[in-house]
């Protein structure tokens, strides 16, 4: 099962993919920490992972 993240940032093409959803996650808040300045929540980053289910 596969879970991904795609940036919602508009003209970013950031994307994470991996079979476990905290990798994703984690991963993309390190993303748009590092890339965008901001300080993403759990909650926040989860609404743009798409995984089973």
């Amino acid at each position: 099962m596969v879970w991904e993240f795609q940036c919602p940032v508009d003209d970013c093409e950031y994307s994470n993919r991996d079979n476990e959803e905290a990798v994703v996650v984690e991963g993309a808040q390190e993303h748009v920490r590092d890339a965008h300045g901001d300080m993403p929540t759990r909650d926040e980053v989860e609404q743009y992972v798409i995984g089973p289910g």
